[in-house]
């Protein structure tokens, strides 16, 4: 948890161990418990978030529904965008927060517009 309240994170792009790690043993077994289907059944249901596997089906809340269809025929949302001249985390997740606190895609979306223009305008 931070001062916003929990910000779950759980990294889409992969986790590593280096080959020379001094417990790199250790270090693959924590790997495969925490990306277990039981540890992502976990991780998504105390969330309350869309399962970031695949082989994990989780009822996730009503605001993403409409985000977890589109993930279930195949079809992605990009996480982030390199041209953007924002600070994309911390953003996201404020936004992300509205969006489970009951704000329209659209309003969501708006929001990211704004927050891309502004950025833009600050550089000019």
């Amino acid at each position: 948890p931070s001062s916003r309240g929990q910000m779950p994170v759980m990294p889409m792009t992969g986790f590593g161990v280096g080959a020379e790690a001094k417990n790199a043993e250790d270090a693959m077994r924590a790997l495969e418990v925490m990306t277990s289907d039981e540890a992502l059944k976990v991780y998504a249901e105390t969330n309350k978030v869309i399962s970031p596997s695949k082989n994990v089906e989780v009822e996730c809340i009503e605001a993403l529904k409409p985000l977890n269809d589109r993930i279930q025929e195949n079809i992605y949302v990009l996480g982030a965008n390199a041209s953007m001249k924002m600070e994309q985390w911390g953003n996201t997740c404020q936004v992300v927060r509205e969006l489970l606190n009951g704000a329209t895609v659209d309003e969501c979306m708006a929001e990211f517009d704004r927050l891309q223009e502004e950025s833009n305008s600050s550089d000019r």
